[in-house]
């Protein structure tokens, strides 16, 4: 007797379950109606878990990495669900930390590009242990998924970038808050260095913000050397185009005009860039010996 697929569709409803009594006899229809409601609750269960992540979402870079030669840790995972390329889903679990190098890079480059940013995924391959890969391919509009190549089957877990010399940059993320190692950076990884005053001005973050993430940490300080009586010094940033407020700080002017004597402030800030990862900076007031610097200090997806 050939055998006819049942049709299934994703829901959990009330309704309980039944089957027949001992001694009854059942048609085909009956016997697909006993199966049905099961059936139906295995497929809502499998979309409800398609794609989770259940751990506390720890993902770093270690100082000291060459563009040969780095560390990239994954932290434990009680719970992430994919599915192999044949179509079956399994849930997998990593009791400790994982350490990816340059042997997870898709491609088996020689090593890592300079200047870009490097995406890491999980996936099956249809065993028991699940597998890591880095790429330069972006996850997609949801955030959960390689947005290219990969079909729903590489699970994003976290990204970072390179330096000019191809050294991933150290940073550490909980939760998709990442936060940059700014202790074993050269100059603190600064953004720019505004020496007059400007109108708003766009300034790229892109180099320090990802192109999925839209919220960047940056650390400015407003360094004002003019002594006299009201050269004030301000420096503003905003999302690039929007013009109805902005996040800033003021400096007075210095009580001495020597270095050791200049007034000085710092803002901390975590500000919404437009799609290309663009603030706008002001620099504004009478003060005509002024330093304004801006520095990265992480990003949020």
């Amino acid at each position: 007797m050939p055998l006819v697929a049942i049709t299934t569709t994703a829901e959990y409803t009330g309704t309980n379950a039944e089957h027949p009594e001992n001694g009854d006899d059942l048609d085909a229809d009956e016997v697909r109606a006993v199966f049905q409601t099961a059936l139906n609750r295995a497929h809502y269960a499998r979309g409800g878990l398609w794609g989770q992540h259940l751990a506390a979402g720890r993902f770093g870079v270690s100082p000291g990495g060459t563009s040969t030669v780095f560390a990239v840790t994954i932290g434990a995972i009680s719970s992430l669900c994919v599915r192999d390329s044949s179509g079956t889903w399994r849930p997998y679990y990593v009791a400790a930390e994982t350490t990816l190098t340059l042997s997870n890079v898709e491609g088996a480059p020689a090593s890592l590009s300079n200047s870009t940013w490097y995406y890491v995924y999980a996936y099956s391959d249809g065993t028991t242990t699940l597998k890591f890969l880095i790429n330069t391919t972006a996850p997609d509009a949801t955030g959960l998924w390689q947005s290219a190549g990969g079909d729903a089957l590489r699970r994003y877990i976290g990204c970072f970038r390179t330096t000019s010399g191809g050294a991933p940059i150290p940073v550490r993320a909980v939760n998709g808050r990442y936060t940059y190692r700014i202790s074993s950076i050269t100059s603190a990884y600064s953004i720019t260095s505004i020496t007059s005053a400007q109108a708003f001005t766009d300034l790229s973050l892109a180099s320090v913000v990802p192109p999925h993430a839209r919220i960047a940490h940056l650390l400015i300080e407003a360094v004002n050397g003019d002594a006299d009586a009201g050269d004030e010094l301000t420096a503003r940033v905003r999302t690039n185009g929007d013009t109805t407020s902005y996040d800033g700080i003021t400096v007075p002017p210095a009580a001495v005009a020597s270095t050791d004597n200049y007034a000085r402030a710092t803002l901390y800030t975590e500000i919404e860039t437009d799609s290309s990862q663009v603030v706008e900076v002001e620099v504004s007031g009478s003060s005509t010996t002024l330093a304004v610097s801006v520095y990265a200090r992480g990003f949020q997806e």
